[in-house]
């Protein structure tokens, strides 16, 4: 197995790919061959070869183990599926893409990179407030200026009540 540091790669995935930090990425190449024995449905439509696969993990704390991602070409998630481990889930994305067994660039991305990078990308996913992410709160509302989630917005309310005359 081939591990490249991913600034070297032109094709590489961003640091974070929905609220999940990348842990290694392959590029699926005329080299490897889609087995069509993957039965990975979105919608009711089978997923076919995808162009793009990363591994990840979720940076909810909630969510043990690592994830599949199936991408185009700009790394958006066509599909999703799950693993236990970084080798468990290598091995089932090369039963179904026979030949990607060398195409895997380890990255392994921290979570406070990940983090970083979603925050300048997507700064209308960050509470202006507390700095929360919207995949860690209920909602998010988003003014011209500012953004600023549902427990902030529940806090400042609480502290109004609390200072109401009696």
């Amino acid at each position: 197995m081939r591990e490249h540091a991913a600034t070297h790669q032109p094709d590489a995935p961003p640091p974070a790919i929905g609220s999940s930090r990348v842990i290694a990425y392959a590029i699926v190449d005329k080299r490897v061959h889609f087995t069509g024995t993957q039965r990975l449905f979105v919608g009711d439509k089978l997923l076919g070869r995808t162009p793009r696969i990363a591994i990840c993990k979720s940076l909810q704390r909630e969510l043990k183990g690592y994830l599949v991602l199936f991408c185009s070409k700009r790394w958006q998630v066509l599909g999703i599926a799950g693993a236990r481990s970084l080798p468990l889930a290598k091995k089932e994305v090369e039963r179904h893409y026979a030949g990607i067994a060398d195409k895997w660039v380890t990255v392994n991305t921290s979570a406070k990179a990940a983090k970083r990078w979603l925050a300048e990308a997507h700064p209308e996913d960050v509470c202006s407030f507390c700095g929360q992410f919207s995949y860690e709160v209920d909602a998010m509302f988003t003014a011209q200026s500012a953004v600023i989630c549902s427990s902030c917005v529940d806090a400042f309310s609480n502290e109004l009540k609390r200072r109401e005359p009696a």
